[in-house]
């Protein structure tokens, strides 16, 4: 692409030119473009908006959520601009400057089920899992095979020791998306919870094979097999997390308690 020919086109043919490339994934080129228009428009909102956008999917989070501001200070009723600042604020750890945002996006446009569903995962990092569950009953109702939906409610319905319904809430994920891994593992989570680690690693052994290298499915299988006392096949499990994952400090610290016992049984 010869950016050196944008001088020769208006905003509205480049803000169409940076969309078409944001949107085959080519983020730098787009990026370019948006940063041309602001060059010549600094407050153009779209422009603002979508190098916001790009800025936070390469993770600049603080450069993002600046961008968003400018673009909401144009247009503060603007629901699609909130929420996607709600979105970097919650990636950035910021819970409650995302839910006063997503309240906003939300009075303006209150079937927006992706807003209710970012919601019902800032409320739920917040530790307020009875109205992430709300959350995520909206965003269900709005979209019923909202598999991501049912997934995360049965993580806090779980969090709240309503083991039931949280199994039936992975169940109902697993339904509308079978080939996701997520909701296996947290229902072996729950199985586990429960102490029919039987069950547990039947879960965990549908999430492996969903997810070949999911670590964290590896480590919670170990732990099931290590109240069964199958040790060996325990410790072997703790390797594979490990190999996966040689951050994963749980994993060798569980792997080293594994050992000890073993020994001691030996």
């Amino acid at each position: 692409m010869n950016f050196s020919s944008n001088s020769t086109k208006s905003v509205k043919q480049l803000i169409s030119e940076g969309l078409a490339l944001h949107q085959r994934g080519l983020l730098d080129q787009a990026k370019v473009v948006y940063e041309e228009i602001l060059v010549r428009q600094p407050r153009n909102f779209d422009a603002l908006n979508f190098l916001g956008i790009v800025h936070a999917v390469s993770g600049q989070l603080d450069l993002a959520i600046d961008l968003f501001t400018k673009a909401v200070k144009i247009n503060p009723s603007n629901a699609n601009v909130l929420f996607n600042r709600a979105n970097a604020f919650i990636s950035s750890g910021n819970f409650s400057q995302a839910l006063a945002d997503l309240d906003k996006s939300l009075l303006i446009d209150p079937n927006n089920f992706n807003a209710l569903l970012i919601q019902g995962n800032a409320l739920k990092s917040s530790n307020r899992l009875q109205e992430a569950v709300n959350s995520y009953n909206k965003a269900i109702a709005l979209q019923p095979d909202l598999a991501q939906a049912y997934s995360n409610r049965g993580v806090a319905l779980s969090e709240l020791k309503q083991f039931d319904e949280a199994l039936g809430s992975f169940h109902q994920a697993i339904r509308f998306q079978p080939n996701l891994a997520e909701p296996y593992c947290n229902m072996g989570a729950v199985f586990t919870e429960l102490k029919q680690f039987a069950n547990a690693i039947e879960c965990y052994n549908q999430a492996i094979a969903i997810e070949p290298n999911y670590a964290d499915a590896f480590y919670n299988k170990a732990n099931a097999l290590k109240e069964l006392k199958k040790l060996h096949e325990a410790i072997d499990n703790y390797k594979k997390a490990i190999t996966i994952n040689p951050s994963h400090i749980e994993a060798y610290f569980n792997s080293g308690n594994a050992l000890n016992d073993l020994n001691e049984l030996e």
